[in-house]
């Protein structure tokens, strides 16, 4: 799932993005955000929250999923 100007906050949150991740079979989650959050002033505690609870529901559907963080090297996260 992508989205042109999306922050982590707007899948972390949203229950259908959530519903979705068990719906995709998914082996695999790659997760690429911080631009984003960086020019709307989102806090690194905010951001991390973020993360955090998609990392958890990516867990909650398939326990052994690999999972990638990639951050742009010029954030302030």
């Amino acid at each position: 799932m992508a989205r042109s100007g999306g922050m982590a906050s707007m899948f972390a949150q949203n229950e259908y993005a959530v519903a979705s991740y068990g719906l995709l079979d998914l082996d695999m989650g790659l997760i690429f955000f911080g631009i984003n959050e960086q020019f709307n002033g989102v806090s690194g505690s905010d951001f991390r929250t973020s993360i955090e609870a998609m990392i958890l529901a990516l867990r909650s559907v398939n326990p052994q999923i690999d999972i990638v963080l990639v951050l742009p090297n010029y954030t302030k996260f």
